[in-house]
């Protein structure tokens, strides 16, 4: 009797190590599976973020170019009124100026 129940401990430790080595393994597998499922993962949130970054400064750059359109349309526009406004006046500087150069008020 006692040389069973040596070889039933013997034959459970044994049973016992391999399904210890067995979860080991399925351990690893699914360690290694999750690693790889997140790498994926990562990759497609990096895809994903570099197409959002890229959008966000395409829009950044119309939006400059417009806003750079507008201040050179409002910029000629205030250049054309000056322009005309120095027109009107013209003859009256011109007669200031040489009054002041001649001494005459």
């Amino acid at each position: 009797m006692p040389s069973t129940q040596v070889s039933m401990v013997i034959e459970t430790e044994k049973e016992a190590a391999q399904i210890e080595a067995d979860a080991r393994t399925k351990a690893r597998n699914v360690l290694a599976q999750a690693k790889e499922a997140a790498s994926i993962n990562r990759q497609a949130i990096d895809k994903s973020a570099e197409a959002k970054i890229e959008d966000i400064i395409r829009s950044a750059h119309n939006q400059e170019e417009h806003i750079a359109k507008e201040a050179g349309v409002a910029a000629s526009d205030k250049v054309s009124t000056l322009q005309q406004n120095a027109e009107k006046h013209k003859s009256k500087a011109i007669q200031a100026a040489v009054n002041l150069l001649t001494g005459r008020s």
